[in-house]
């Protein structure tokens, strides 16, 4: 008897463990299709993600090599790329959507590794970043989902926070010269509503936040280097680099 109630307990917990693999794989699936389905409608190009990895039991989630695709009439390559995003999942909500009984996730926490952004500024001062930001408005008053399997999944991001964002400004169209610099770190909270929103409406709400904070930190340095210019002329000597330390103090820094 007691080896029999073994077995039965033995195989219950395998049960249990394939259905929950079974889950997690599904939920790979469904959350993959929904960032570069409904990701590259919302924002109007595309959006690649190389690999989805989901575990319920654990509650945890890894999303890597996510790039979103220059706008077109911008010359090939990323705008933006995300090296890692690590998730903490709400582990009742993930197993209901899995199991085709919810259509509601809920991600507790996003933490973003290694971003990296590009900015192109054209000799008309146009850049990828406005060109991106119109297409995520313009996608937003459409108001339309592409068509994918099943009824949208609707999500809730409880706190993104996003590290320090290395940027990549090329404006050589201006100047000749291209720079890097950095962007602080900064999160988000409650993104998409307590009762979630569709992926694609998410994943605008995230990037137009990161392209406003983009075009706000080149535009500072852009102006920035316009000062330096009028510093040089009428000030010049110990009395330029001192104003000069003060307006990086001011403006962040490189």
């Amino acid at each position: 008897m007691k080896r029999w109630i073994l077995a039965v307990g033995l195989g219950v917990v395998v049960a249990v463990a394939g259905g929950v693999l079974f889950l997690s794989r599904n939920l790979d699936h469904i959350v993959r299709e929904q960032i570069e389905v409904r990701g590259s409608a919302a924002l109007g190009t595309a959006v690649h993600v190389g690999s989805v990895e989901l575990d319920l039991r654990e509650g945890s989630g890894h999303l890597r090599d996510l790039r979103v695709e220059n706008p077109p009439g911008f010359s090939g390559g990323d705008l933006l790329s995300f090296g890692s995003v690590s998730l903490v999942i709400d582990a009742k909500s993930a197993l209901a959507v899995a199991s085709g009984r919810s259509h509601h996730l809920i991600i507790d926490e996003v933490s973003v590794e290694d971003p990296r952004a590009r900015v192109v500024v054209e000799e008309d001062g146009s850049s990828n970043v406005q060109a991106l930001q119109a297409g995520i408005s313009r996608n937003a008053s459409t108001n339309s989902e592409p068509h994918a399997d099943g009824p949208p999944l609707l999500l809730t991001l409880r706190r993104v926070s996003v590290g320090s964002v290395v940027v990549s400004a090329d404006t050589r169209a201006l100047d000749g010269k291209q720079h890097e610099l950095r962007l602080p770190d900064f999160s988000m909270r409650e993104v998409g509503g307590p009762e979630g929103s569709p992926a694609g409406k998410v994943g605008a709400s995230l990037a137009a936040g990161f392209a406003t904070r983009l075009a706000t930190r080149v535009a500072s340095r852009a102006a920035a280097r316009e000062l330096d210019r009028v510093i040089d002329k009428n000030l010049g000597g110990a009395a330029g680099e001192v104003a000069k330390g003060l307006l990086d103090k001011v403006l962040g820094g490189p």
